[in-house]
């Protein structure tokens, strides 16, 4: 049988499950370890866990809050107005409480480039003083997390020709869970009040695109089973789907 070592490639599932003060959630990841070049990356008391195990083996990793990453007030940062500069294509957009913007928008950020993409919310505009308050925290950061890891398929690598190495528990959780939770009653801004954010590209009536049967997926083979797996999982067995 084989077993999780330093020369493995490992498929797995990563399922995290959070609880904030609206609800439980859960984010399900699909992640390809190199452990020779990603093992560095991962919590410590993951990758005791990790070595040795076998295929289809299952094992949870708890996180407290700020320990899976680390929380600080400091992250929390006063700017100028007129330092948030969207890139030209962006240019008209203005400054909204609640919402999130790439930490990139706001220049003059010690360290921080115009690519960066990391998400940060405005939660504090001072018109009288042309003053913002953005939150650059990772959204999930403060909160316990639980991390369970199945072990899909252990591949053996027979050699080592470079690549880029990958923290697979930052890559799922560093732009997207937590976005949705208020930071101290301020609602997350989605703009569901702007129609011109929902316009399509193509407002042509559905119907004509559905005229004539297209059988085919949108999803690679990996993720189709997974959505199967999660399907069997959380409907009850004798429910009707309308549509997926």
């Amino acid at each position: 049988m084989e077993r999780v070592n330093i020369s493995s490639e490992v498929e797995a599932i990563f399922t995290f499950k959070w609880k904030s003060e609206f609800g439980l959630h859960e984010e399900n990841y699909f992640c390809k370890i190199n452990v020779w070049r990603d093992l560095d990356l991962l919590p410590e008391k993951l990758k005791e866990q990790l070595m040795g195990r076998e295929n289809g083996e299952t094992f949870s990793v708890f996180f407290k809050g700020g320990e899976l990453f680390p929380y600080s007030d400091e992250n929390i940062i006063e700017v100028e107005s007129k330092q948030f500069n969207p890139p030209k294509p962006f240019k008209l957009l203005k400054p909204r409480l609640g919402r999130f913007y790439p930490l990139g928008f706001f220049q003059g950020l010690a360290g921080v480039f115009s690519v960066n993409c990391s998400p940060a919310r405005i939660i504090g505009i001072d018109n009288e003083k042309s003053k913002l308050t953005i939150d650059t925290n990772i959204p999930i950061a403060k909160y316990d997390v639980n991390l369970t890891i199945f072990i899909k398929k252990i591949v053996k690598e027979l050699s080592e020709i470079g690549g880029e190495c990958k923290n697979w528990c930052l890559l799922p959780l560093e732009t997207g869970p937590g976005m949705q939770v208020r930071f101290d009653g301020i609602v997350t801004d989605f703009e569901f009040d702007n129609s011109e954010r929902f316009k399509r590209e193509d407002e042509t009536e559905d119907s004509i695109f559905y005229k004539e049967p297209r059988i085919t997926t949108h999803i690679d083979s990996q993720c189709n089973e997974n959505l199967i797996e999660l399907y069997n999982r959380i409907l009850p067995r004798e429910v009707k789907c309308l549509i997926f």
